[in-house]
């Protein structure tokens, strides 16, 4: 997971360093808040949190409009434009990561789009 801050850097950095900034979280009932708010706790501090939105792109967006400071994935990172006035910084933790898995039955038909569905997973992914 990464944060955005106000030009790409990958720098890593301690999630404390940005106890004072205003956050930008998803709304509370998201895996990603959990685990931001969890991140920070971690980090001994509560996120001051000044938007809760709906979706990650316009947390990236807010972000690059300077309202203050966001997680997201490095997949969300690489998938970017980057033409937003934002650096990116790579927490330096070991919670920052999950595991991500594509299942199905044995001796079950695999259709061609979810062949074509795991190929892109795992391209995306495992970068």
């Amino acid at each position: 997971m990464l944060l955005f801050v106000f030009a790409v850097i990958l720098i890593r950095q301690k999630l404390s360093s940005f106890a004072k900034a205003p956050f930008l979280l998803l709304r509370p009932e998201t895996i990603a808040y959990e685990r931001a708010v969890k991140l920070c706790s971690q980090n001994g501090f509560a996120p001051n949190i000044r938007l809760q939105l709906d979706q990650l792109a316009t947390a990236y967006r807010s972000c690059g409009a300077g309202l203050g400071v966001t997680l997201l994935s490095d997949t969300v990172v690489r998938m970017s434009d980057h033409d937003e006035p934002v650096v990116f910084y790579k927490l330096d933790s070991d919670d920052v990561s999950r595991d991500i898995a594509v299942m199905w039955k044995k001796k079950r038909y695999v259709s061609k789009a979810m062949e074509e569905f795991t190929k892109l997973a795992v391209e995306m992914f495992s970068g």
